[in-house]
């Protein structure tokens, strides 16, 4: 299963390849000499040089689909970076305070650094996505280079790049990289796909950590708000009072408790009501905790989860 910022990822960059190539497909016409424009599609358009403006005109989209991939990644890094249950405030606070995209990625997948998962050569693969972008983006002024480390990472999986992708020959990739030259349509295929891979995967292995134990808190943390507000709302400021109202629901307090640690037991009470409430036996009690995830933003992604918090 996979987080809701894996789903913002996919929903902005999933069909991207297929985009391009459908794209590529239609410009091959043009460059073939194959084409007449309808007659209903009102656009001033002629071409003296077809296979020129054709060339051009895939630059131009493998350059605007290689922004949209960078600004997908910054997008997802950020929200999940926000979610402590899925990201741990060391790597957290690496990724917050590395200089550039390149290094966050770097420093986000050390989260799932040993996991048998992910490839050697996906990170390094990213990273030489993200420094082409620079390079096409800031053009001559740039001054981008690929670090020695990911270089030799990805000559080291030259052969299992070469089995896995369509053939792709790492080796000019780079030569072409290093020659501050486009990317090809097989580069950025290429390099794209492995991207949606790595984060498909860094997505999965994160989200499945989440335990129900973990889930079973963030659900209490959502009804203990709920109770504050509760009370905040509707019991007295008297302390005499507060009592009184605890004695009606045997709730047990020491006689020299304070005003607040009397309201944190009453809070805590009455979270916990809340709780069993929502798992009470009824007819479907995982549909309505999946709701309750659903609708106050907490991660469960599998019902198998959901009922290791019922069994808790």
């Amino acid at each position: 299963m996979h987080t809701s910022y894996y789903k913002e990822f996919t929903d902005l960059i999933g069909p991207s390849v297929h985009n391009l190539n459908t794209i590529c497909v239609g410009l091959e016409q043009i460059e073939n000499n194959n084409y007449k424009k309808p007659e209903t599609l009102t656009i001033s358009w002629k071409s003296q040089d077809p296979i020129t403006d054709a060339s051009r005109a895939r630059r131009y989209a493998i350059n605007l689909f290689l922004i949209a991939a960078i600004d997908a990644i910054e997008n997802y890094i950020s929200s999940i970076c926000s979610v402590e249950q899925f990201i741990s405030s060391k790597v957290v606070y690496k990724v917050e305070n590395a200089v550039g995209i390149r290094e966050q990625v770097k420093e986000l997948f050390v989260e799932v650094k040993g996991n048998s998962s992910i490839k050697p050569y996906w990170v390094p693969s990213i990273r030489l996505l993200i420094a082409w972008r620079n390079i096409i983006v800031h053009k001559s002024k740039a001054k981008v280079v690929l670090e020695i480390a990911d270089k030799k990472a990805l000559e080291c999986a030259s052969k299992e790049i070469y089995k896995l992708h369509s053939k792709t020959n790492i080796y000019r990739t780079l030569i072409r990289f290093e020659a501050k030259e486009q990317p090809t349509l097989k580069d950025f295929s290429t390099l794209f796909t492995i991207l949606l891979k790595a984060f498909k995967t860094f997505d999965e292995v994160v989200s499945d950590a989440i335990s129900a134990k973990t889930v079973k808190e963030l659900i209490k943390d959502n009804l203990r708000e709920s109770a504050l507000s509760d009370f905040d709302e509707t019991k007295p400021n008297d302390m005499d009072k507060l009592k009184k109202y605890c004695s009606s629901k045997s709730i047990k307090y020491d006689n020299e408790i304070t005003y607040n640690d009397l309201k944190k037991k009453i809070v805590e009470k009455s979270t916990e009501a809340k709780f069993n409430k929502l798992i009470a036996n009824r007819l479907d009690p995982i549909k309505r905790i999946r709701h309750f995830c659903v609708s106050n933003s907490i991660p469960y992604y599998n019902d198998i989860v959901l009922k290791e918090v019922l069994a808790l």
